[in-house]
């Protein structure tokens, strides 16, 4: 553990995490029900979930098969004309995975930073934190994942995010072995471990509100949704068909195959991360830094000057 930084209240899983005995997953998997319980959900969620659980009660295969089928669909949030100008005023190139054009963004010159948004989000999430950085001397890099932004295709999923970080390694960093750093927002954090366990070389690792495994997001998604047990497992069953019954470590925060310095941030207000995984995680590896804010859910951090001027300053600090 490298250091916590200025800590708000600790959320009600806080207690838990610090002490000596660490959660089972089932004590996590209770947890993670009685924090998103005490959220407020969009109104859209109870609709969805009527209508799962409806199917249910008919057939939990087709249940399932349904609720399988919204995990690899996102839904990608507006984009701001703002983020469109600049995102159009990158230099772009393109890589193709599984049939749909990925664009990919290039700003500035000097040593390359990988951009890696999460799920629903894009590209223009990181102008503020990019022009800082390339105002600092840095190259920055991201792409639109499938469905996502400009990228083509309307399904993605973590393993082909995975891959496309990998490709894009290969044809981007040839002249300097390695990324200088990657900066992740939520499910983009679990992509680029995945991509650093399977050879991606990068200095650093910045996680904003990212949650600690694609476990724990199973389980986020069966809560916000209310789904009954027997959708959410056949949901899970097809996932282990499509990929195979250990995928499971392959997206997990707590499973560094590196020594890769990480910077850590999570906020008391976020609706789908407790910062109580940032708590976690900075205890469980060396070389962290936690960085705790308070009031920005779970998608501002990423635009807040006082988060980025905190992730400048440790992507410095590991050149």
């Amino acid at each position: 553990m490298n250091a916590q930084v200025r800590v708000p209240d600790h959320s009600p899983l806080s207690s838990h995490l610090l002490s000596d005995n660490p959660l089972s997953d089932n004590q996590w998997y209770e947890q993670i029900q009685q924090y998103i319980a005490a959220q407020k959900q969009p109104a859209v969620y109870g609709w969805i979930s009527k209508t799962l659980n409806l199917t249910n009660s008919v057939s939990s295969k087709v249940a399932g098969k349904l609720a399988h089928k919204l995990w690899f669909t996102p839904q990608s949030r507006p984009m701001s004309e703002a983020d469109k100008d600049w995102l159009n005023s990158a230099v772009t190139d393109y890589v193709i995975k599984n049939g749909a054009q990925v664009p990919v963004y290039h700003w500035g010159s000097g040593p390359q930073i990988l951009c890696i948004h999460g799920w629903g989000g894009h590209s223009g999430q990181f102008r503020q934190i990019a022009n800082t950085l390339v105002e600092q001397g840095y190259s920055v890099i991201s792409f639109d994942s499938p469905g996502h932004g400009f990228a083509e295709g309307k399904t993605t999923d973590l393993q082909e995010i995975s891959e496309i970080v990998s490709l894009i390694a290969e044809s981007h960093v040839q002249a300097h072995g390695e990324f200088h750093a990657i900066v992740t927002h939520s499910l983009g954090g679990l992509a680029a471990n995945n991509a650093i366990n399977n050879g991606v070389k990068t200095k650093s690792l910045v996680c904003l509100n990212t949650p600690m495994c694609l476990d724990h997001t199973v389980q986020t998604f069966k809560h916000q949704l209310s789904l009954h047990s027997e959708v959410i497992d056949q949901h899970r069953t097809l996932l282990e068909k499509k990929f195979n019954e250990g995928f499971w470590k392959d997206y997990d925060l707590r499973i560094k195959e590196t020594a890769v310095p990480m910077f850590l941030c999570y906020d008391n207000k976020d609706d789908q991360v407790p910062n109580s995984v940032g708590h976690y995680l900075n205890e469980q590896h060396e070389n962290s830094e936690l960085f705790l804010t308070e009031g920005l859910g779970h998608n501002r951090s990423v635009r807040t000057p006082e988060v980025i001027v905190k992730v400048a300053r440790f992507i410095k600090s590991h050149a």
